[in-house]
């Protein structure tokens, strides 16, 4: 064997792929939150949402799905040990 080292690009391709999916699916999430606190205000001439929950819902469930798919992207990219050789 001529002991060169094989690169796997598959891991970061599907890293970019899904981060791609993400932000997409992450601007129409903070849409539809957008949306829903709009028609709220038309249709009552004023706010009645918990922003508490609204806050929740808008920051921390994205940051949550995306801090798991990260984590969860980092396992896969990892080469082991014994495959290097």
């Amino acid at each position: 064997m001529d002991q060169v080292a094989l690169i796997d690009h598959s891991a970061e391709d599907r890293r970019i792929f899904l981060l791609f999916i993400f932000g997409l699916l992450f601007i129409l999430w903070e849409g539809y939150w957008v949306l829903e606190v709009y028609e709220q205000y038309v249709a009552r001439g004023r706010l009645e949402l918990p922003y508490v929950f609204l806050f929740f819902m808008v920051v921390v469930v994205p940051l949550a799905l995306y801090s798991f798919l990260r984590r969860k992207l980092r396992r896969v990219a990892i080469i082991p040990v014994d495959q290097l050789r």
